[in-house]
């Protein structure tokens, strides 16, 4: 019982006290690191997303002509539309999963390398004192979970939020009133989604450290 206590302690003096923006500037220099490969993802993204708010239009659009209007002698064209639609938006997550995996490699090279060379730098006392499965366990499945993390997650944050954002701008022009009802109801959706993930998280995280004592 006393060493659980003991293992607790050392896990809560590791956990980070306070928000520390370095972290996020170091990532950001990581960004810059791969400038072609960020502006790629992050165009792939943006076309998915119109994509996404397009065609919910077009059967929109499909409802009104060929339901309320029987308009049918325009389906062939409008059918040829939108199979040509779906098809340019299967190529474009094609892409795109392709550039985000290619990303993902990248940044997990460059990063592991530059922890090998802090490592070579380090004193004989830091390898004494650090368990040897606390470092394996950041230089190998930190390291995967970061680069996969940063690349899937820009991958899924920008292509979920862009196809939120050209929503309401589509929902605002049709219907400015509901979207205004929704626009209210969303922060305290969004509140209760960012407690629930940061619960998550927090379990995770213990977890993993649990797992790093084992690894020795």
């Amino acid at each position: 019982m006393s060493q659980t206590n003991s293992i607790e302690k050392k896990f809560e003096n590791r956990e980070p006290k306070s928000f520390d923006s370095t972290i996020y500037k170091k990532l950001l220099t990581r960004f810059k690191m791969h400038k072609k490969l960020t502006f790629w993802c992050l165009f792939s993204c943006i076309a998915c997303a119109v994509m996404d708010t397009v065609i919910p239009l077009m059967y929109r659009d499909a409802l009104q002509r060929f339901v309320s209007e029987q308009r049918l002698s325009e389906f062939p064209p409008f059918f040829i539309l939108l199979f040509s639609a779906y098809v340019f938006l299967a190529i474009l997550i094609a892409w795109s999963i392709s550039v985000a995996g290619k990303f993902e490699a990248e940044f997990s090279h460059a990063f592991m390398r530059d922890c090998f060379d802090k490592l070579q730098k380090l004193s004989y006392t830091f390898f004494d004192n650090t368990s040897t499965g606390w470092i394996l366990a950041r230089l190998t499945s930190d390291i995967s979970n970061l680069s996969a993390t940063i690349s899937w997650q820009f991958f899924d944050l920008f292509w979920s939020g862009g196809s939120v954002v050209f929503a309401f701008i589509a929902m605002f022009i049709l219907n400015p009133k509901v979207t205004i009802v929704i626009l209210l109801i969303t922060p305290f959706i969004f509140g209760v989604s960012l407690f629930i993930n940061n619960k998550i998280i927090k379990g995770n995280r213990v977890m993993r450290f649990f797992l790093t004592l084992t690894k020795v």
